[in-house]
């Protein structure tokens, strides 16, 4: 089980690293490169909290204290253009935005959404998630839907972008996720073990998604259960 309050004090600590390392735990595996690609140096503060911040969504069912304490920690990292430093970075905050966004949302109306944050906190998360949104948007243009060789997406940013983006409607049509996935199958990588993980779960998403068809998407355990699952 994850240990918030020890999310964070690791977090006020600086010690990303292990804030990555506890935002996995009890989670399903990840493969390594994708680990590795994730908490490399300019990445793992942003993914850190990201992944932190999904897992909290998961576990409450208003924005809490810990949620705030993550958020405004992640949008400190934020650059100006929108981004985390690196694709996977942004992917991964991206997604944390959207899913606190969606949280927020299926609270709209009710004394106790409106008490969980402030105006201006909500009005600052929007932004950022806005921001974040269009920075993916941006990233993903630039390599056309295309995936290795020499102007093409690396592959495991791909798997990574589509992992993240597959809950967030406006994630997947800000990241083009069709056009990804055609050149992920074409590129092979349902078949490379560093990526096909994160593209099952892409697919397993989706599929949820357009046969259930919830009121709130799925959140990031339930995910990871429903892929397993598959």
């Amino acid at each position: 089980m994850i240990n918030l309050p020890k999310i964070i004090r690791l977090s006020r600590a600086g010690d990303f690293d292990r804030v990555f390392e506890e935002s996995l735990r009890s989670a399903r595996p990840i493969p390594l490169p994708v680990r590795l690609r994730l908490s490399a140096p300019h990445s793992v503060a942003a993914s850190a909290i990201g992944l932190a911040l999904q897992r909290v969504v998961d576990l409450t069912y208003m924005p809490t204290d810990v949620t705030r304490e993550l958020l405004t920690a992640l949008i400190d990292r934020q650059q100006p253009d929108g981004s985390f430093g690196t694709l996977g970075a942004t992917a991964v905050a991206a997604a944390a935005l959207a899913a606190v966004t969606r949280q927020v949302d299926s609270l709209s109306g009710l004394r106790a959404g409106q008490e969980c944050m402030t105006a201006a906190e909500r009005d600052q998360l929007r932004a950022a998630a806005v921001a974040a949104c269009e920075a993916l948007a941006s990233a993903c243009t630039l390599f056309g839907g295309r995936i290795g060789a020499r102007l093409g997406m690396d592959p495991i940013d791909a798997a990574i972008v589509l992992w993240q983006a597959a809950p967030s409607p406006r994630l997947a049509a800000a990241a083009d996720v069709d056009r990804l996935l055609e050149s992920a199958e074409r590129a092979g990588l349902f078949h490379d073990r560093s990526a096909a993980p994160l593209l099952e779960r892409f697919t397993s998403i989706r599929h949820t998604a357009t046969t259930d068809r919830p009121s709130h998407p799925a959140p990031f355990a339930r995910r990871h259960r429903s892929a397993h699952a598959a």
